[in-house]
């Protein structure tokens, strides 16, 4: 005989919560200015550019790296609820592969790979 599944109140709310927070991402949510947690001088701006996201520096000590494309051809996935794009370092010119995440809407994490190597990296959301 089958029993019936119960749920308290408090599950359920924090699934609704929990659903509700993923729901809420969407392919714009990156939009904006954001800097380094670690080092809050190296900071960027995403907008949207012809369908893919991009990524300038902005407010550096370094004037030759403002507005400077960092990241480029970021495009949102639904299936995987992450940006796909490519890091541009402003030092070399080398490029990586990387992968945002949200976490929340005012913190993104991102891990950009070469080979077999990987970095990740967070970045907040600058308040206006």
């Amino acid at each position: 005989m089958n029993k019936p599944i119960v749920i308290n109140k408090s599950a359920a709310l924090i699934l609704l919560v929990v659903s509700f927070a993923a729901s809420a991402q969407t392919s714009t949510s990156i939009l904006g200015q954001w800097k380094d947690a670690e080092h809050p001088e190296k900071q960027l701006e995403i907008t949207n550019q012809t369908g893919a996201f991009v990524g300038k520096a902005i407010n550096s000590t370094k004037t030759s790296e403002n507005g400077k494309v960092i990241l480029k051809d970021l495009v949102w996935s639904d299936a995987s609820k992450s940006y796909k794009g490519i890091l541009i370092n402003p030092d070399n010119g080398d490029d990586f592969k990387i992968e945002i995440k949200m976490v929340g809407n005012d913190l993104f994490r991102f891990t950009a790979g070469k080979f077999i190597f990987s970095r990740t990296f967070n970045f907040k959301r600058i308040a206006s």
